[in-house]
């Protein structure tokens, strides 16, 4: 091989590593001494370059834009420039990248508190004590502006809004007549073994007119919700009550 051949093959071998390697075609020309077109002309002539070079470059771009993408992750509030400087780029190029960084990340909704089924009825009763009313649309205005569990879930969790002031505790039937009386299951068994402690007979229809005539009492469906069924009533009554007549 003479040296004129020697120098072509020597030259096509710059182009095509620098050209690998993702140099721009003024760059190699300027890297190799040679005019631009005469780079193009190697680039051209050489048998898979271009869709080598093609493939390289579009992997080397995924690799900068998951670079890119990652940084802004996990660094929502910095400011681009700080970006473009950690990635060695310059800001434009990194702006063109991420675009508008607000699509990328949006304000994040505040998770909703998962309120388990007690603490919703005790928040029931702390309202009911302080507010005085049971109107489930002066509850429901209430939720909305202190961020309670909306009418909606506590439905959804007892059914209706009646039953969930039972199971909260509150005497429904009672607060008619006045400002209505929530029951903690302490109350209501006092209640109930003050029944026992009196009654000549025990029976679930005794118990309930008992509890009827009580001015301000619960009723007997709250006490039967709360407490359990007749069954378990007289159960709990026996271990601590001498019991008369059951009928």
């Amino acid at each position: 091989m003479d040296e004129s051949a020697f120098q072509r093959a020597q030259l096509r071998a710059r182009v095509v590593a620098a050209s690998l390697a993702g140099a721009r075609t003024g760059r190699i020309a300027v890297q190799v001494g040679v005019p631009r077109r005469t780079v193009s002309r190697i680039v051209s002539s050489t048998p898979g370059l271009a869709e080598e070079r093609a493939r390289r470059e579009a992997q080397r771009i995924a690799a900068f834009t998951a670079d890119a993408l990652a940084w802004s992750h996990g660094h929502p509030g910095d400011p681009l420039e700080d970006g473009a400087r950690l990635l060695g780029v310059s800001a434009a190029r990194l702006r063109a990248v991420l675009g508008h960084r607000t699509a990328l990340h949006p304000a994040q909704r505040p998770q909703k508190t998962r309120w388990t089924d007690e603490q919703i009825l005790r928040l029931i009763r702390e309202w009911v004590d302080r507010d005085g009313t049971l109107n489930g649309v002066a509850y429901k205005a209430a939720a909305s502006a202190h961020d309670w569990p909306s009418m909606a879930t506590v439905t959804a969790r007892f059914g209706s809004w009646t039953r969930a002031l039972h199971a909260a505790g509150v005497a429904v039937d009672a607060a008619h007549g006045g400002r209505p009386k929530v029951w903690t299951n302490d109350q209501l068994a006092e209640v109930v073994a003050e029944y026992f402690a009196q009654a000549d007979k025990w029976s679930s229809q005794g118990l309930e007119l008992w509890l009827k005539a009580r001015e301000g009492g619960p009723s007997v469906s709250l006490v039967r919700k709360r407490l359990g069924p007749w069954p378990a009533l007289t159960r709990t009554s026996t271990s601590s009550t001498s019991p008369p007549t059951i009928t």
